[in-house]
């Protein structure tokens, strides 16, 4: 066996070793001691676990083989590579949940004003710089280019801010028409194929100013929806180009995300609300509703937590799949308790949380061991059908939800 001490190793270096190991030919066994991790957390996705250790099972590039990394912690802490038989693996347990340490994607369209990619930018930095959500990697990406450019992939915040900061977006690069649809799906697919982060339970911020053509999404859905990506848009209701702004509904609707459409003086402002899901990060219901007039949606009972703490919850609805239209009239929802002691009214201008183009996201002071009703009200013109979606997050840990449709 061959031995090898490092006095500190990196995600990187981790990452280095794994996928020259797994496209080599044939290698030794081999012992990697450390004195220190950085970062401590360090991983290579959801490992086997038990008390002493982590386990992760690759296959190498002929699949012919399985290369095991074992990571123990006790005694003399070191990084242990081989290779096992195929019997050997444990049957894979259910490895992604929302425990798993996970990664924020923004994706940005070109077309957009520097100021709106800002705000953003800046809320994820400011979110996850001193506080661990959960989030490892943080990763962006510029599209509507002519050029496509590559997801840029870090392990801190502070490279994620450097990098946004280094790609704002750039009228030289862009397409230059309107007839040109959007290639945000692409930024997808790519990002379902990357060896870099980890796509479990992931976040994918999407702010697009240019809508796609018409695509087929069957299989991207599927596959984000297999890897539990939450794909959230804020999309401007003014495009710059493309021709099927629903494409960008189903696709967030779908992954039990939202899309909120707006534009004007307040579009930074559905923009930077696309970070409280960062900081709420368990989903413990998600619906979309069919309506069509007027009438009342009465979701079913839900405790946030447990606990005899309370939390600040967030609440998301969004009042139509696509832009404000004259169709929509009016649309308001009231949390209360179900003993009657409070009652939580909105969208309201005084509580900080109104609506802003299609959507609405607030965060109400609920209590822990506490069963509350929400009910929303909705009023629109005509009969057209109308999707509501709902989204609510907790700070406290929800297993995944089924998917809405």
């Amino acid at each position: 066996m061959f031995l090898l001490f490092a006095e500190t190793i990196s995600q990187d270096d981790l990452e280095f070793l794994r996928k020259s190991l797994i496209k080599s030919p044939s290698f030794d066994n081999f012992n990697l001691s450390y004195k220190n991790l950085k970062p401590e957390n360090i991983s290579l996705g959801p490992p086997f676990v038990d008390d002493s250790q982590d386990v992760w099972f690759f296959k190498t590039s002929d699949f012919k083989r399985t290369l095991a990394i074992v990571h123990e912690k006790v005694d003399e802490p070191h990084f242990l590579f081989t290779t096992v038989d195929e019997s050997k693996v444990p049957e894979a347990p259910d490895a992604c949940t929302p425990r798993t340490n996970s990664t924020i994607l923004y994706a940005y369209s070109n077309d957009l004003d520097a100021y709106d990619v800002n705000m953003l930018r800046s809320s994820i930095v400011f979110t996850n710089r001193n506080i661990f959500y959960g989030y490892t990697t943080f990763a962006n990406v510029r599209f509507d280019v002519h050029h496509e450019e590559e997801i840029q992939y870090h392990s801190d915040v502070f490279s994620f801010n450097a990098s946004v900061t280094a790609h704002m977006p750039n009228s030289s690069l862009s397409y230059g028409d309107s007839a040109t649809g959007s290639d945000v799906f692409n930024v997808l697919k790519r990002y379902l194929e990357n060896d870099q982060a980890t796509l479990c339970g992931s976040i994918v911020y999407i702010v697009a100013k240019r809508y796609p053509n018409q695509v087929d999404l069957t299989s991207l859905i599927t596959q984000l929806r297999a890897n539990h990506v939450f794909v959230y848009v804020v999309a401007h209701a003014v495009p710059s180009g493309g021709n099927n702004p629903h494409a960008l509904f189903e696709v967030a609707s779908k992954t039990n995300g939202f899309c909120v459409f707006n534009s004007g003086n307040n579009f930074w402002i559905s923009v930077d609300n696309l970070s409280y899901v960062n900081y709420r990060k368990y989903q413990f219901f998600s619906q979309n509703y069919a309506v069509t007039g007027s009438g009342r949606i009465e979701l079913p009972l839900f405790t946030p937590n447990p606990t005899v703490y309370s939390e600040q919850m967030l609440v998301v609805i969004t009042v139509q799949d696509h832009k404000i239209d004259s169709t929509f009239v009016a649309l308001n929802y009231t949390i209360e308790s179900v003993d009657g002691s409070f009652v939580w009214t909105g969208p309201d201008i005084g509580s900080g949380y109104p609506r802003f183009g299609t959507g609405i996201l607030a965060q109400p002071q609920l209590n822990g061991s506490t069963d509350y009703k929400l009910t929303i009200d909705y009023h629109y013109a005509t009969g057209q059908q109308q999707v509501i979606e709902t989204r609510l997050h907790s700070n406290f840990y929800h297993d995944f939800v089924p998917f809405a449709n």
